[in-house]
């Protein structure tokens, strides 16, 4: 089991598992550079996505002769009949907000789709 950074390889271990690897720069890239370093031909290589698809690093794995499968367990749903985006949105736009916080690359996204499709301008 490789590991994309800190945080991958406390969880990791926190469940009684090993790693056998940790990107350098917890990027991506980086970790996709290990594994072809160890030879993925013929293997299946299971990708947790984190909110971004990586297409080039997931077309490397698969150019090196790899099964790719993917998952992502981060994903942003619009609840129906809720207000709250849409009310973070405008109080955003209009200057409101002295911070606004981000915990997933999912959430930004769904938010800056949301705000295209309010024609609201984020600044």
């Amino acid at each position: 089991m490789f590991v994309r950074g800190p945080k991958a390889r406390g969880a990791v271990r926190a469940a009684g598992l090993a790693d056998v690897g940790i990107s350098s720069d917890e990027t991506t890239a980086t970790l996709v550079d290990m594994l072809l370093q160890e030879g993925v031909r013929g293997k299946t290589v299971a990708v947790q996505l984190h909110g971004y698809t990586d297409v080039r690093q997931l077309e490397r794995l698969r150019m090196s002769g790899a099964t790719v499968l993917t998952v992502t367990p981060y994903r942003w749903v619009k609840p129906d009949g809720e207000d709250k985006l849409p009310r973070l949105i405008e109080a955003a736009c209009s200057g409101d907000l002295d911070v606004l916080t981000f915990t997933s690359a999912p959430a930004v996204d769904a938010m800056w789709s949301t705000a295209h499709e309010m024609a609201c301008t984020v600044s």
